[in-house]
């Protein structure tokens, strides 16, 4: 009982620090009716609650989730590396996940479910800053609604069971705005410190956080001059917010000077650049096989901004074709139609006053680093962190229309004056449960993996088009270069390849001149056939062993 008790002070005083720091909403919002102590409180359980529920449906469906995609094997070696004493610097891949990752196996006993437990409590934690930060903005409703729709929403679920950065990039980036909102409030200078090593460390999970201080910087000197009150040194605003973002993001940036010879505050923006200098080719994906097995080195060579100012004219055209693509390859992962309506309704309510509204401008304005993005790549994965933002506009047009119906049916029970907002709840929860009726279409890897591991004599090397295989073997990985058959026969011998593996869905679309090998009865003497697996999905996989060459 004392800790309910001391949970409810510390909302209590977070409530009165944020009443008397509100100065730029609440100076232009009419004056409300005083809210009884019974509801207050309320709310309060009923956000813990929702974080809870939060946190249990994303460990359940964690449950559903069987094999590791390249990225996150990636984060699971790094983090194994740490924790043996070897570090967390990547030339590739920021250190601040697989950190995270190392100090969870510890609780679990596992990387990998270490790393999902990372993404789930991130996940659950998010419901916090997104209520917070839509109170503040909005009202205590709408932050309620938003705050619901976190719970449940797919994406955010789905990234909450993977071992990527999603679900903690989000968490850091939408808490950031959180605390720059309290500065543009008044709530002190030592907020923007805050909002720095937020961003600083959001940044060393995805490099985008950098484009959040440029942002906030302009914000803090439209706020100086255009606030309603004036921002109390915003120049001292301005230098804690990016000492803030230096103090955590130099050692990782001094670190890729050292490796790569410039700095940068990922080399995955060397990835990216790869990738773009792919779309629209038929196989895209050859793009990132010539990154990864180093038959691109003019790439690796040229930093981010050089390789965009280079030729302008080609980067405005990839720019342009990855907002097209925007349509095929983001929105239907990131909005439902119903969803992409009630943020449109919510939306029409935007406050377009620079003195008053200007937090809601904030909040579209986190919108224009992802404009950047589009210079390099069109994914749903990329723009996910602009979900829970989204979700409060939703939450807003999820008002406007419940008010439309409390007007019509005038009734008081919970269930009616909350029916858009479930009927929204339910309409999710089919693509939140996927997970459970359609399963992982992974999993036949990690099962080949296992396999090979427990029937097969070590040490071995796997040469795949992916590294899902070798990873559950315990073994190297030998990635298959583009090619053809004696090309990329001659160098798993190189690479002393013990074991190739053949499949339909990664090799044989994106290796085609590897396609005669699905049937062993055309395999030639160089290779030997091990087995063949099929999954309920119709995946044939057929592994072979690498004859050593004859002397």
């Amino acid at each position: 009982m004392d800790s309910h008790r001391h949970g409810h002070s510390v909302l209590g005083s977070l409530s009165r620090t944020e009443t008397s720091e509100r100065s730029v909403v609440a100076d232009a919002a009419p004056a409300r009716e005083p809210v009884p102590p019974v509801v207050k409180s309320s709310w309060g359980y009923t956000v813990l609650a929702l974080v809870l529920a939060a946190l249990a449906l994303r460990l359940f469906l964690t449950r559903y989730q069987w094999c590791m995609d390249s990225d996150e094997i990636a984060y699971v070696a790094i983090a194994q590396g740490g924790v043996a004493g070897k570090g967390y610097f990547n030339d590739i891949f920021p250190p601040l996940y697989p950190m995270l990752i190392g100090w969870a196996s510890r609780l679990v006993g596992d990387l990998e479910k270490g790393g999902r437990l990372v993404s789930a409590v991130c996940g659950a934690l998010l419901v916090l800053p997104v209520f917070l930060l839509a109170r503040r903005v909005f009202d205590r409703q709408i932050a309620l609604t938003a705050a619901a729709l976190v719970v449940v929403y797919p994406i955010l679920t789905e990234y909450s069971t993977y071992v990527m950065t999603e679900s903690a990039f989000a968490l850091l980036l939408v808490t950031a705005v959180l605390t720059f909102v309290i500065v543009l409030a008044g709530g002190g200078v030592g907020f923007s410190l805050i909002t720095g090593v937020l961003l600083g460390a959001a940044a060393l999970l995805r490099p985008e956080a950098a484009a959040f201080v440029a942002l906030f910087a302009v914000a803090l000197l439209a706020a100086a001059a255009f606030g309603p009150a004036r921002l109390p040194a915003p120049w001292l605003a301005l230098g804690l917010l990016l000492l803030g973002f230096a103090l955590p993001t130099f050692p990782y940036a001094r670190y890729l000077k050292k490796t790569t010879g410039h700095w940068a505050l990922s080399g995955k923006a060397e990835l990216m650049l790869a990738r773009a200098e792919a779309v629209g080719d038929p196989y895209p994906i050859w793009a990132t096989d010539k990154f990864w097995t180093g038959t691109s080195p003019e790439t690796r060579k040229k930093g981010l901004a050089e390789q965009v100012l280079s030729d302008p004219l080609k980067s405005a055209k990839i720019w342009l074709m990855n907002l097209h693509l925007m349509d095929k390859y983001a929105i239907p992962g990131l909005f439902p139609p119903l969803m992409i309506f009630m943020i449109g309704l919510g939306l029409l309510r935007t406050n377009l006053s620079l003195s008053s509204g200007l937090p809601e401008w904030l909040l579209l304005a986190c919108l224009a680093p992802y404009l950047v993005v589009l210079f390099f790549q069109a994914d749903a994965r990329i723009f996910s962190p602009l979900v829970p933002i989204a979700l409060m506009w939703a939450a807003r047009g999820v008002q406007s229309a419940q008010q439309a119906l409390d007007a019509n049916l005038r009734a008081r029970s919970w269930p009616v004056r909350n029916v858009l907002l479930i009927f929204i709840a339910l309409s999710l929860l089919p693509y939140t449960l996927r997970p459970l009726y359609r399963g992982d279409m992974r999993k036949i890897y990690r099962d080949v993996g296992v396999w090979l591991k427990e029937h097969q004599p070590a040490p071995l090397r796997v040469a795949d088009r992916k590294n899902y295989v070798a990873h559950y073997a315990g073994a190297e990985f030998v990635m298959l270069p583009l090619g053809d058959y004696d090309q990329i026969l001659a160098f798993c011998r190189k690479r002393q390849a013990t074991h190739m593996v053949v499949d339909t869905k990664l090799v044989a679309v994106v290796r085609p001149q590897l396609a005669f090998l699905l049937d062993p009865k055309h395999a030639p003497s160089e290779l030997e056939f091990v087995r063949e697996f099929r999954d309920r999905y119709e995946t044939l996989l057929v592994l072979y062993r690498v004859r050593a060459q004859e002397t």
